[in-house]
């Protein structure tokens, strides 16, 4: 029996903003697009030092754009796990589109040299949620 992914079911770490034949982002990004918008901070940056893979990669691009807007400030334990990240060859599932689903490493998804546009989309999705916030 074959199975279909609609990209909400597929994983808890799962990065996808416009998965499978739904067309829907992933629900890990629904959850920290929550957080966002409820200024749940604090909840952020905890899965930033213990979250799943997922989880740290889309914090990671999210309380970074949050930094720059002066709405958030690291600690200095949080500033050594996010350069600790951009090193980090922790795989990151992602989905593009309705085919694509693989892993990529989290160096690769930070430092913006992945050859899928999924990096692209997470810096727009957490630049677009932090100048909500300012």
């Amino acid at each position: 029996m074959a199975y279909v992914s609609f990209g909400q079911d597929y994983g808890s770490d799962l990065v996808g903003f416009s998965c499978s034949i739904t067309g829907k982002p992933t629900l890990l990004v629904t959850k920290m697009t929550k957080l966002a918008v409820n200024s749940n901070y604090k909840g952020l940056k905890t899965l930033l030092l213990y979250g799943n893979d997922g989880e740290r990669y889309l914090s990671a691009a999210l309380c970074e754009a949050l930094q720059a807007r002066n709405i958030i400030v690291f600690t200095q334990a949080e500033k050594n796990c996010i350069e600790k990240l951009y090193h980090s060859d922790a795989v990151v599932p992602i989905c593009s589109g309705c085919t694509v689903f693989k892993q990529v490493s989290m160096s690769q998804l930070l430092n913006g040299i992945s050859d899928d546009q999924i990096d692209t989309l997470t810096r727009k999705w957490a630049k677009i949620l932090s100048e909500q916030k300012s």
